[in-house]
C-alpha cells in the first residue's frame, strides 16, 4: 500500500515537473520567434529601400540631396537591424552571421553609392549595384530558409 501511494505521488511529481519544463521552454522560445519575425519584416523594408536608392541613383539627373537623405535613412535601418541581431540567442548564431553578411553587402553598396554621388564615376555605380545585388540575393535566401521556419 505504501509503495502504491509512493508510486502515485512520484508520478504526479514527475508529471508536474515535466509540465513546468515544457511551459518554460515554450515561454523561452516565443520571444526569439517574434524577434525573427520582426527582423524579417525590417530586412524586407531595408531591401525595398536599398532597391529604391540604387534605382534612383541609376537615373541620369538624380537628386543628390534626396539620395543622401535616403542613404542616411538606410544607415539608420542597418544600425537598427544590427542591434536586433545582437539580441538573438546563441542558438541562432548562424542567423546572426548571415544577417551580418547581408548588412555588410548593403553597407558596401552605400559606400559605393556615396562615391558615385561625389564622383559620377560609372565604376562606382556598378560596384554599388553589384554589392546591392549580392546582399539582396542573400537576403531573399535567408528569409526563405530561416525566417519562414519561424512562422
Amino acid at each position: 500500500m505504501y509503495l502504491n501511494k509512493l508510486s502515485i505521488l512520484t508520478t504526479i511529481i514527475l508529471f508536474v515537473f515535466i509540465s513546468n519544463i515544457n511551459a518554460s521552454y515554450s515561454i523561452e522560445r516565443y520571444p526569439s520567434d517574434s524577434s525573427l519575425a520582426s527582423i524579417s519584416k525590417d530586412l524586407d523594408f531595408l531591401d525595398s529601400n536599398m532597391y529604391v536608392l540604387v534605382k534612383s541613383i541609376s537615373t541620369e539627373n538624380f537628386d543628390t540631396s534626396g539620395a543622401r537623405n535616403q542613404i542616411s535613412f538606410i544607415n539608420s535601418l542597418i544600425y537598427d537591424l544590427t542591434e536586433q541581431s545582437y539580441n538573438l540567442s546563441k542558438d541562432q548564431a548562424d542567423v546572426v552571421a548571415a544577417l551580418q553578411a547581408i548588412l555588410g553587402f548593403y553597407k558596401l553598396s552605400i559606400i559605393e553609392a556615396n562615391k558615385y554621388i561625389d564622383s559620377k564615376d560609372s565604376d562606382d555605380l556598378i560596384s554599388s549595384i553589384n554589392a546591392f545585388s549580392m546582399g539582396y540575393t542573400s537576403s531573399i535566401n535567408l528569409r526563405n530558409i530561416v525566417f519562414r521556419q519561424a512562422n
